[in-house]
């Protein structure tokens, strides 16, 4: 087919690998090239801090393709070697070994990297451990022993999930969090509540509204200073309080930023044309125009696919519903839509009878759907989304005897 001769993507991450599916699928024949200034083969992220922290999983397992895969797409793999610059004007990448390719169109997937505590905060020479990348968790896979003593900072979906892994792998594991509650982003306070619950049964110490006001280093232990005055030791410092886009390449390119990340329009495309950006790094907007960036699996695929289509001058619309998961001990939590509600959840079925659905109401309409241990919910789920809930309909939701889909086939 006609179109581009060679399209460069920046980033190892799943929006590369997902973009390169698309191309191929939609026949496009031409070059492609990805660049990833890690050294593997691009892998799956979500077991780093579950299964690949355990050990239960390689490195070979959570690669997303191997070699054969590249070679049969016809993909040039560039590893271990840093895109440094974009130069819209010559369509060129200048890498960090010296070398520059040409682009014809161009994907910038550069992901986001761990937020690091304030300079004010932690002093030098912490041995603070962040959770992003394969190199982080082997390292932090290497000096955890079962009685080690963890402070994690931050009650995130991140931390929450390394903390049940190294509470798992026999440590004793305190989190921090900064909010009134864990998981803020992504449950109301009834369900962080109830999983702050499920941590404690499983040794993890949770506290919340917590100040910092200091983190320093004695011997072999990392020392942290709180507000209320006291101070806690730890064997293992390890901290998640979310991630900040990888930018600075666009910034540098003279693309425009938005909430910290590569803004582009409706297409996929930045400000400069020819040049795209999709996953984690770019900002895009909903169909009522306001502008977002999300960080999830299921986002960076879809979206991906989405900017393909475009690259290729092929129409394609996105009207994805933001959908995250997260496994914790012996549950599999999901979130379809939004969490962030108004009124009160409709809760469907208990917690310590093992599985719970939570239905978000927004001015009287369901904006989203929150499931432990009941994945077969969300299709029924989904369908529900944007509808009216009316008072008959709010008791049947509210009615766990009554099947979920069934509800929505009487609709």
């Amino acid at each position: 087919m006609s179109g581009p001769n060679r399209i460069v993507l920046i980033g190892g991450g799943l929006a590369s690998i997902a973009a390169i599916e698309a191309l191929r699928n939609e026949g496009y024949e031409g070059g492609i090239m990805l660049i990833s200034d890690e050294s593997e083969m691009p892998y799956d992220r979500p077991p780093l801090s579950k299964t690949y922290l355990s050990a239960e999983v390689n490195l070979q397992q959570i690669l997303l393709h191997d070699q054969a895969w590249y070679d049969d797409m016809k993909v040039e793999l560039v590893l271990g070697v840093a895109a440094q610059r974009i130069d819209p004007t010559s369509h060129q990448v200048h890498l960090g070994d010296g070398r520059s390719v040409q682009y014809d169109r161009l994907l910038i997937a550069t992901g986001a990297r761990p937020r690091a505590l304030p300079e004010t905060v932690i002093e030098l020479g912490v041995g603070v451990h962040y959770l992003r990348t394969r190199a982080d968790a082997d390292q932090l896979r290497t000096i955890v022993q079962p009685g080690a003593r963890v402070v994690l900072i931050g009650g995130g979906v991140i931390g929450m999930e390394t903390a049940a892994t190294l509470a798992l792998m026999g440590c004793q594991v305190k989190v921090l969090e900064g909010s009134d509650r864990i998981m803020a982003r992504f449950f109301p306070p009834v369900l962080s509540e109830r999983l702050a619950r499920v941590h404690a049964k499983n040794g993890v110490d949770v506290r919340t509204g917590v100040v910092i006001e200091r983190v320093f280093q004695e011997g072999n232990q990392s020392v942290v200073c709180l507000a209320n005055g006291e101070v806690l030791s730890a064997d293992i410092l390890v901290v998640g309080i979310g991630v900040i886009p990888n930018a600075e390449i666009a910034m540098k390119a003279g693309i425009e930023l938005e909430q910290n990340g590569v803004r582009t329009d409706s297409r996929g495309e930045t400000s400069v044309p020819g040049i795209f950006a999709s996953g984690d790094v770019a900002t895009f907007p909903l169909p009522d125009g306001s502008m977002i960036r999300w960080e999830n699996w299921t986002h960076a695929r879809l979206h991906a696919a989405h900017v393909v289509r475009h690259m290729l001058d092929k129409d394609s619309e996105y009207n994805e519903q933001p959908w995250v998961w997260s496994d914790q001990y012996d549950l599999n939590i999901q979130v379809l839509g939004s969490s962030v509600s108004e009124d009160a959840p409709i809760l469907r079925g208990c917690l310590d009878h093992g599985k719970l659905t939570a239905l978000h109401i927004s001015g009287g309409i369901l904006v989203g759907a929150t499931m432990i241990n009941d994945g077969k919910s969300k299709s029924s789920a989904r369908k529900l989304l944007g509808r009216a809930v009316s008072c008959e309909l709010r008791e049947q939701l509210a009615d766990a005897t009554l099947d979920l889909k069934k509800i929505v086939a009487s609709l």
